[in-house]
């Protein structure tokens, strides 16, 4: 799912985001994440995805079909209950 920018082009309130160069998700975690690299398309943008470790000093986040690099990312909520 993407989720987008906001419409100033921010990312919402980046206190709740977590820098990657600070911590990293489990391996797997489900995530929200913005992506950082060199595609305009999506730079900046927020996915839903999850968090895999290529090797060590590598990793990215995964989007159905393709992976990314991140800047931030933030944990998912749990789903709901009546689902």
């Amino acid at each position: 799912a993407c989720y987008g920018k906001t419409r100033s082009g921010e990312v919402g309130d980046m206190s709740d985001w977590i820098s990657v160069k600070d911590r990293l998700p489990e391996e797997g975690q489900s995530v929200a994440f913005v992506v950082r690299g060199d595609d305009p398309l999506y730079e900046g943008r927020v996915l839903g995805g999850n968090y895999i470790r290529i090797c060590e000093g590598v990793s990215e986040f995964s989007h159905p079909g393709r992976s990314y690099f991140a800047s931030h990312w933030m944990p998912l909520p749990p789903p709901p209950e009546d689902v």
